[in-house]
């Protein structure tokens, strides 16, 4: 026994301290560190939110973007087709313009180099006189407003190509911004 005796109480004191149950100090000590990761993690996920709204916000601003983007693609398009339109129309008067006043030009060769007064002169009666004077001063009329329609269209096809090339360039940006976005 008397071996025994000291053995089992050393072996009582030993697993008492060993198992020991920890103190309030301690408990409360590891509630605070964990109140204290709980409110980190906490942290974190309200900042985790804060970002996930500000990059769905951006995303949101993002999409209007591209949408308006694409609704000025459409726009520009659209003009591109309606200016192109327009200078193939201007192209094929002017083309046709030429085309009359060459033969005019032509048909003045071919009459010969007769003046303005030896045809008037040239007429039988004043009134035969006052007729081919009117015609003529008709004829001088029509030349001079198909010189002016020939000039206006030349005019106008320059302008339209001009805004075609300002239209395809918009329009290049536009798809390029498109792109990036």
């Amino acid at each position: 026994w008397k071996t025994i005796v000291p053995l089992t109480l050393a072996f009582t004191v030993f697993s008492t301290s060993v198992f020991a149950n920890p103190t309030s100090d301690e408990l409360r000590d590891e509630a605070e560190r964990l109140e204290n990761e709980a409110d980190k993690i906490e942290d974190q996920v309200q900042q985790a939110e804060s970002e996930m709204n500000a990059l769905q916000n951006e995303l949101a601003s993002l999409m209007e973007d591209i949408y308006e983007t694409e609704h000025q693609l459409v726009l520009k398009g659209e003009e591109v087709l309606r200016v192109t339109e327009e200078l193939a129309e201007a192209e094929a008067r002017e083309q046709q313009q030429m085309i009359d006043m060459r033969a005019r030009i032509v048909a003045m060769y071919e009459s010969g180099d007769s003046s303005i007064l030896e045809v008037i002169f040239e007429a039988g009666s004043i009134a035969d006189m006052l007729t081919r004077a009117e015609n003529i001063q008709a004829i001088h009329e029509y030349d001079r407003n198909a010189l002016q329609d020939f000039i206006e269209a030349k005019n106008k096809v320059a302008n339209l190509k001009e805004i075609a090339e300002n239209e395809q360039s918009q329009l290049e940006a536009l798809l390029e911004q498109s792109q990036v976005q």
